[in-house]
């Protein structure tokens, strides 16, 4: 029964090939072709017979032109008459299979393109989500959606499409079976009815195990990637083999459910062939009992049903099980669809302003945040950043700093309030060009799996080789990459195996550095080096960049004490703001902090 969900998603599949018109025309030529020449080379089989058995021609057998093959037969005899047929007919095979392989190309590459087209707007739509969206989504799940409901999507397209091609096939062997004997067709038909009820059962256990097998493959996927994102827990925690009988356990589901789902697919097969067998006698009973049966006269029409017949039910067992493939693809397909609009809910909007030469101040103008309705990060904040200059975000953990400048960076959208460049609103300012000016080193140091040269030209591959060792000069990691293997060319490493720590955030500072931002920002992004290392560092971005403007989120105050203006944060607001001399000259929140500092230290 077509339901709205399957109306919507033939429709779509329609739209989706539609992009593809052309190899879709072809594929309706290519098919409509190799069905042609399959019904005339199957439809020379009883004039074949007919001719090797018999000059006499029955009045049962309406092949259009059989009297002229007859009058062959009666002109040059047997011999001729099948050294010229079995030619014909394997000419006809010939470009019938020519046919078939063109149009059986045509849908893998239909399909194959349309399953490239899901994959990547699916990306391009994620990629383009706002920063929240990865936060309250699992990565797993992400990956799944892209690959294997995309792939699942295809199949669906993939199945829509050969059912479309084998009904044409179904069609034309009806077409010649009633042409043969339309009394003998048409009770076969009714008798076929029969096995409906059973058909359907086994259509529907096949969707609902092809439905079940797809969720067990999505939690293999979040399985592994949980796994190998947590190994050094599991490997300080000693659960290797918790894992392991979990991942059996996962997997073992997956085994049994695809195992069940094979038990119906493979019984569309025999069953179709006992249907044969019961309508060939069916048929051959029909022959011997209401005719005068002659065998030189009846038999090659016989033979010729039969064999039609024969190439019937294997193309009704495949159309079925296209069918039962396509329908169970269609849970994967709503998953796919809903990934797409979640995360086209979450895009985050671009103004269309150029960005304006940044010359006046960075204002926050009664700025607030909520990740959710129940957790606010941020309240009412107003504050100025001079052009320019060096500022800190200090305060506790959870005040809201970290927030802040996610929002200055266009990661999220304020829930209140507006953020201005140059007097200019964030929100209409092209956010691609407003990034391109930002450099961002987060405390989340992310180090790719590739060469020490890429992880730091990552954001500006255009940079030249003297740019790339200034900026690791800055960072002070240099004189390490020199020191490995392939120096500049040695690859670091699943997120930086092979690199400590402070190596890690010193490789980040300098994929900043390179881009020579007009705003740098610093979310703790010296707290794994040791205090020597943080200073030289500081003090090399300090004089390079003496006309950006350097905002630094930072927990250790004593690496912020130069810096021309310091904002502190508690419970999500901005509670005092000035330098270290004029802070620590009050009784402040600031001074508290710095105090307690100095004492643990």
């Amino acid at each position: 029964m077509l339901t709205k969900d399957k109306i919507y998603f033939f429709k779509k599949t329609l739209r989706l090939i539609k992009k593809y018109k052309h190899l879709a025309f072809g594929l309706v030529i290519f098919s409509l072709l190799s069905s042609l020449f399959e019904g005339i080379s199957i439809g020379s089989l009883a004039p074949l017979f007919q001719g090797l058995f018999s000059k006499d021609v029955s009045s049962d057998i309406q092949i259009p032109f059989f009297n002229s093959v007859r009058y062959f037969v009666g002109q040059y005899g047997p011999r001729t008459f099948l050294f010229v047929m079995v030619l014909v007919m394997v000419v006809l095979t010939i470009v019938k299979n020519i046919f078939l392989y063109l149009n059986n190309i045509t849908v893998n590459k239909i399909t194959n393109y349309i399953k490239r087209d899901l994959q990547v707007d699916l990306f391009n739509h994620i990629t383009n989500a706002s920063l929240s969206y990865f936060n309250s989504s699992k990565s797993s799940h992400l990956i799944s959606a892209i690959s294997m409901y995309a792939e699942n999507a295809a199949s669906f397209i993939f199945s829509f499409l050969s059912s479309l091609i084998v009904l044409l096939r179904i069609t034309l062997y009806l077409v010649l079976l009633f042409v043969l004997s339309w009394k003998v067709t048409l009770a076969i038909s009714v008798l076929s009815l029969c096995f409906a009820p059973l058909i359907k059962f086994i259509a529907s256990r096949i969707r609902y195990h092809g439905l079940r097998n797809v969720e067990e493959v999505s939690k293999l996927f979040f399985r592994m990637s949980e796994m190998f994102n947590s190994v050094n827990l599991i490997k300080i925690f000693g659960t290797e083999e918790f894992e392991k009988k979990r991942f059996r356990t996962t997997v073992t589901a997956m085994a049994d459910t695809s195992f069940r789902g094979s038990v119906y697919l493979n019984l569309l097969q025999p069953f179709s062939e006992i249907i044969v067998i019961g309508i060939a006698l069916v048929a051959v009973v029909y022959f011997i009992l209401f005719k005068e049966f002659s065998f030189t006269l009846y038999l090659p029409l016989v033979l010729t049903y039969l064999y039609i017949f024969s190439r019937l039910f294997p193309q009704v067992s495949n159309f079925l099980s296209l069918i039962s493939k396509m329908f169970s693809g269609i849970e994967p397909f709503k998953e796919y669809e809903r990934v797409l609009s979640e995360s086209s809910q979450h895009l985050l909007p671009s103004g269309s302003e150029p960005l304006p030469e940044i010359k006046n101040d960075i204002e926050f103008k009664n700025v607030s945040f909520n990740y959710s309705e129940d957790r606010a990060a941020l309240h009412n904040l107003t504050m100025c950043i001079p052009i320019g200059s060096t500022a800190a975000l200090v305060g506790p953990t959870g005040s809201g700093k970290t927030t802040a400048v996610n929002l200055l960076a266009g990661l999220y959208i304020p829930t209140e309030g507006d953020i201005f460049v140059n007097g200019t609103n964030l929100k209409r300012i092209n956010l691609h060009e407003w990034r391109a000016v930002i450099g961002f080193v987060s405390q989340d140091i992310i180090i790719l799996n590739d060469t020490a040269r890429n992880n730091i030209l990552y954001g500006a591959p255009h940079a030249t080789e003297e740019e790339l060792h200034q900026a690791a000069k800055i960072a002070n990691i240099h004189d390490f990459i020199m020191s490995l293997p392939d120096q500049y060319n040695t690859i670091l490493g699943e997120r930086g195996a092979k690199l400590s720590g402070g190596q890690r955030q010193r490789i980040s500072i300098a994929r900043a550095v390179i881009r020579k931002p007009k705003l740098l920002i610093f979310d703790e992004a010296t707290s794994s080096l040791d205090n020597e290392t943080e200073r030289s560092v500081q003090e090399a971005i300090f004089s390079y960049f003496t006309e950006s403007t350097i905002l630094i989120i930072a927990h250790r105050l004593s690496t912020v004490i130069n810096v021309d203006t310091i904002f502190v944060f508690k419970n999500g607001k901005l509670v005092e703001q000035g330098n270290h001399t004029a802070l620590m000259a009050k009784e402040t929140i600031y001074k508290t902090l710095y105090s307690l500092e100095s004492i643990n230290n």
